[in-house]
C-alpha cells in the first residue's frame, strides 16, 4: 500500500486534486496489480470498483490520463 498512495496522490494532483484520493487509487494498483508481487491482492469487487473510477476521473478529466 505504501507504493499505491503516492501513484495515487500524484495522479490526484495532476488532474487538480478534483476527487477524493480513494477514487485514485486504482491507478496505482493497476500498475502495482501486472507485477508478481502484487498479483492477485485485490479482490474482484475492489478492482471493479476502481476500475469504475478510473473510467470516471478518464471521461471527466482535462488532463490525460491514459497510457502512453
Amino acid at each position: 500500500m505504501r507504493m499505491v498512495i503516492p501513484i495515487a496522490e500524484t495522479i490526484r494532483n495532476l488532474d487538480n486534486n478534483r476527487d477524493p484520493l480513494e477514487d485514485y487509487m486504482g491507478f496505482g494498483w493497476d500498475d502495482l496489480e501486472r507485477t508478481y508481487k502484487f498479483r492477485n491482492r485485490l479482490s474482484e469487487t475492489k478492482k471493479s470498483a476502481y476500475r469504475e473510477r478510473i473510467n470516471h476521473i478518464k471521461n471527466t478529466s482535462n488532463f490525460n490520463c491514459d497510457e502512453n
